[in-house]
C-alpha cells in the first residue's frame, strides 16, 4: 500500500534523510489516486497509431523484453509505444514540421516516422534492422 510506496520513496542509507517531503508525498499520492495500467495505456496509444495493432500485441511478453533491454533503450521503446516523442504534431504547435527526414510533404509525426521510408531506408542501410523483420 501507500506505506510500502513510501518507504521504497524514502530509500535507506545516510542519504534516505536527504529525501524531500514532496517527492515522498508525490510517490504516495500518485500511486494511491492513479495506480500505473500501462498495458491500458499502450493499448489506447497503439489503437490509435495503428489500427488493429493493440489487439496482436502480447503486452505481458513485450514487457519482458523491454525489462531486458534496460537503460535509454527500454525508454526509447516505452515513448514510442506510449506516442511520447516530442513532434509538432503530438503537440498541437501552430507550426507543424515536416518529416525531420526528408518527406517534404508529410508530418513531423509518430504516425508517419512508423512508415516512413526515409527512416527505414537509413535503418536497414546502418544495419540496425534485421530484414527479416520488416
Amino acid at each position: 500500500g501507500a506505506e510500502a510506496r513510501i518507504s521504497a520513496a524514502q530509500g535507506e542509507g545516510p542519504r534516505a534523510k536527504c529525501t524531500s517531503v514532496q517527492k515522498v508525498t508525490l510517490v504516495a499520492f500518485v500511486g494511491f489516486w492513479h495506480p500505473p495500467n500501462f498495458e491500458k495505456l499502450f493499448r489506447k496509444r497503439a489503437a490509435a497509431l495503428v489500427p488493429g495493432f493493440d489487439r496482436v500485441v502480447d503486452w505481458k511478453v513485450q514487457f519482458d523484453q523491454v525489462r531486458k533491454l534496460g537503460g535509454q533503450s527500454s525508454m526509447m521503446v516505452i515513448k514510442t509505444w506510449a506516442n511520447a516523442w516530442t513532434t509538432t504534431d503530438r503537440l498541437h504547435e501552430v507550426v507543424r514540421l515536416s518529416c525531420v527526414f526528408g518527406c517534404a510533404s508529410l508530418p513531423d509525426s509518430l504516425r508517419h516516422y512508423l512508415a516512413c521510408p526515409h527512416l527505414w531506408r537509413a535503418l536497414r542501410q546502418g544495419g540496425l534492422l534485421d530484414e527479416g523483420t520488416c
